[in-house]
């Protein structure tokens, strides 16, 4: 029988209990968020082929991360064929949510808009053409638990981004006697990355002399770039406020990168490549890891990773800067051997 309440002059009714009033406990969040946008408006010119790299991205994401680690998908300005496969494998419960902007707002701007509203902790930031590699998640846990100074960490090498909002890294790990030079990434993935972004040849610098820390038997890069990179809520929270309302790359050095440095977080990237970047045109080697053999290199206890309360102490960023620079002649000097270890 339906219940009658009246309040007022108003009759309120209501058949039944809700369910959801006898099951009031809900799963609990896991410790980490991939957020992925998606950019492709129409299935033409530059973005003919988006779709299919898309699919490319969530595959390798989907055969490679623990099932603890929810997946949102922004679909930014597309056209409704990529709405509508993304709703399928929402549906199919591939994907956490999918939050659907009709007008592009921007890698930043909508990033941001789910990064702040996540209640995992760490957050990993793929643009849609990233593909990820088996044990990407076992490798970014070991540098984050030997670095929990660690506020960025690039799932791919970036030796040529060293000195790249970098002050409180390279600074950091000069006083805790943990900056060492030398050959640490493998050059293959770096020629394969140039030669994604069409680059030129890797300078020797980058292939003899990367700037990384260690500690204990793990090595890190300084340095990491911004297609695929695990942060965390707390290490973005010196974003600014208000939006960028811009889909330009300098933006990104805003609103993603420059305020984890600027708050003292380290920024990091992993010696071998564990994402790669496809570009915009779909090629032979670009395959979805098997999932199976995947399975086997996930850690057991799934994104299983406290963030530290606070980034590491350091100097505020004007006087950082004015060390940085005598840091950087240093390293070039013949003092160099006084300042690594």
């Amino acid at each position: 029988m339906p219940s009658i309440e009246r309040v007022g002059s108003v009759t309120l009714v209501r058949e039944g209990t809700n369910p959801a009033a006898l099951s009031p406990d809900l799963a609990p969040h896991g410790g980490m968020r991939a957020i992925v946008p998606v950019h492709a408006p129409a299935a033409d010119g530059y973005h003919r082929h988006s779709l299919e790299i898309m699919r490319l991205c969530l595959d390798s994401i989907a055969a490679t991360t623990s099932s603890d680690v929810a997946v949102t998908v922004i679909a930014n300005g597309c056209a409704p064929e990529v709405v509508d496969e993304l709703l399928a494998r929402a549906a199919a419960g591939d994907i956490d949510q999918v939050v659907v902007n009709a007008t592009n707002r921007g890698k930043v701007d909508a990033v941001l808009s789910v990064a702040r509203g996540a209640w995992e902790e760490h957050l990993l930031l793929a643009d849609a053409d990233a593909l990820l590699l088996p044990g990407w998640q076992a490798a970014a846990l070991e540098v984050l638990r030997a670095f929990p100074e660690c506020g960025v960490l690039g799932l791919a090498p970036a030796p040529h981004l060293a000195w790249y909002e970098t002050s409180a890294t390279v600074l950091g790990a000069l006083t805790r006697r943990l900056l060492a030079r030398g050959p640490v990434a493998d050059v293959e993935d770096l020629e394969r990355f140039a030669a994604s972004v069409g680059t030129p040849a890797l300078a020797e610098v980058h292939r003899s002399a990367q700037l990384h820390v260690e500690r204990g038997h793990v090595r890190a890069l300084i340095g990491a770039g911004h297609f695929c990179f695990v942060t965390s809520r707390r290490a973005l929270a010196g974003a600014p406020s208000a939006p960028s309302s811009s889909a330009a790359i300098g933006a990104e050095q805003r609103w993603l990168d420059a305020p984890p440095d600027r708050a003292g977080w380290w920024r990091l990237s992993l010696p071998r490549a564990h994402a790669l970047h496809l570009g915009n045109v779909p090629e032979p080697w670009m395959q979805v890891p098997d999932a199976a053999a995947a399975a086997a290199l996930l850690p057991p206890a799934g994104w299983d990773l406290e963030a530290p309360p606070r980034p590491p102490r350091t100097a505020p960023p004007v006087v950082r800067r004015v060390l940085l620079r005598a840091a950087r002649a240093g390293l070039d000097g013949p003092a160099a051997s006084l300042l690594l270890r």
